[in-house]
């Protein structure tokens, strides 16, 4: 993890040359977020500025590459044929079962009329809640939404756009509902500002897009 609490760049290329020294085959490199109800967000501490961030997400990037690791998502670096399965399964928008507390959950089915649908389920998050539903006829589950199908888009492009080699227009199309046409429009915009690459029959995002990647998924997914 980079951008800790008094990280200066050096401090933080020895924290990847450590983990380099292990030999892995697979890593994992994010940048401290401060999520809401925390201790951290309630009393933030001091963090890198951010010519110090870029910097270390610059020099760490370049390390990485240097040492065999392909980025094959925004903060996943893995050597030839490491790829994590469990992280791809998520980004190319894969079902998954969340067992356990706070667990989060995707499925996807057919119903009788032949429509294709998305459940999100998600588990009691507090273990001593959890356990004490161990009885109940309900189960575990906390509660369930199916996802709105003009919301596909969005929450389709929220995970494969985080993957560096993109996705096909025809994958896209088969996943958010959306088709191709709409999308051509939105596209230009995002490639002017130099957000997505200019590939045929593909979505792919920049390293600026991988960067900024709420603003791509906002022209991609607006009204």
């Amino acid at each position: 993890m980079h951008g800790l609490p008094d990280q200066t760049p050096q401090l933080a290329m020895d924290d990847i040359a450590q983990a380099l020294a292990l030999a892995p085959e697979h890593l994992s490199w994010y940048q401290l977020t401060l999520e809401p109800n925390t201790a951290f967000h309630s009393h933030p501490p001091t963090l890198p500025e951010e010519e110090a961030l870029w910097d270390i997400q610059d020099s760490g990037h370049q390390l990485l590459e240097q040492a065999g690791f392909k980025r094959y998502e925004i903060s996943a670096y893995a050597t030839a044929g490491h790829q994590s399965r469990h992280n791809l399964n998520y980004w190319q928008f894969g079902d998954y079962l969340g067992i356990g507390a706070g667990a989060h959950g995707k499925l996807s089915h057919i119903d009788l009329y032949g429509e294709w649908h998305i459940e999100r389920r998600w588990k009691t998050r507090q273990p001593d809640a959890y356990l004490k539903r161990k009885d109940d006829l309900r189960g575990f589950v906390a509660g369930k939404q199916f996802i709105k199908a003009e919301e596909l888009p969005l929450e389709f492009a929220m995970n494969a756009l985080r993957l560096t080699e993109g996705v096909t227009l025809d994958t896209w199309s088969a996943n958010s509902g959306q088709p191709t046409g709409m999308l051509l429009a939105r596209l230009q915009s995002a490639e002017k500002k130099g957000l997505l690459m200019q590939m045929p029959e593909k979505l792919r995002a920049s390293p600026q897009g991988l960067l900024f990647l709420n603003e791509l998924l906002a022209l991609i997914s607006e009204d």
